[in-house]
């Protein structure tokens, strides 16, 4: 009996040791309580959210009623300044086209067109040298070149844009044909971004005239070259 009342003891003692070491190990796992986070009071109520006092709120009500009126009012959309007045002169090309540009984000169509003309009269980033005069050599041969001027005007690339940019602006005016003529001319100059005249809703009142000039200024791939007279037999649908 002694012994087994001497095991009972030994096994009460291991319960209890146990549940200490489990109480134990719980505590020092387990992670350390954060302090409540203290909110402003809100205005719809009488009292504070976390734990503040009603006088606290209602110390700091008006203010945070001001702020929050301040916030939560309309604020009004402040429309964008009117461009400046087209300039009766121009420096050179990007003077004239900035000028048209702003017309044309503004509205004005027609006011922009006369300035893209402009533009192209003026001094751009195409460059060449012209001879201003000349005298015969005194061994004989070519003539010994004298007063070599520089010479600046609208580069192709910007004659491109320009006239691309005047198409637009014709199409917006209704104006089909001189739209239409605009395109053709940037096409000719060299403008092969296709995928932007396909994409271009300035032009769907002209869409199908716009296909057929892509279609004649788009290049051929090799494919289309080489079964184009067996295609253009074969009614695809």
């Amino acid at each position: 009996e002694e012994a087994r009342e001497e095991l009972n003891m030994r096994g009460v003692e291991g319960v209890v040791f146990a549940l200490f070491l489990a109480v134990l190990g719980r505590a020092l796992v387990a992670p350390p309580r954060r302090q409540g986070r203290r909110h402003f009071p809100r205005l719809s109520s009488s009292s504070s959210e976390g734990g503040a006092p009603p006088e606290e709120a209602a110390a700091v009500g008006p203010e945070a009623a001001v702020a929050a009126a301040a916030v939560e009012a309309p604020v009004a959309k402040a429309e964008p300044p009117p461009p400046p007045p087209p300039k009766s002169s121009f420096a050179d090309f990007d003077e004239a086209e900035a000028a048209a540009l702003a017309l044309c984000r503004s509205g004005d169509y027609s006011g922009a067109l006369p300035l893209f003309e402009t533009a192209l009269k003026l001094p751009g980033d195409g460059y060449d040298v012209v001879r201003v005069t000349s005298k015969a050599s005194p061994v004989g041969g070519a003539p010994i070149l004298k007063d070599l001027e520089p010479k600046r005007f609208a580069s192709k690339s910007q004659q491109q844009t320009t006239y691309f940019n005047m198409a637009c602006c014709r199409a917006k005016l209704g104006e089909q044909e001189g739209a239409l003529d605009d395109l053709e001319r940037s096409l000719s100059l060299g403008f092969d971004d296709f995928y932007l005249i396909d994409d271009e809703p300035d032009f769907d009142i002209i869409r199908t005239d716009v296909n057929k000039l892509i279609t004649k200024y788009k290049p051929k791939s090799w494919f289309e070259t080489l079964f184009a007279p067996i295609l253009n037999t074969v009614d695809i649908k």
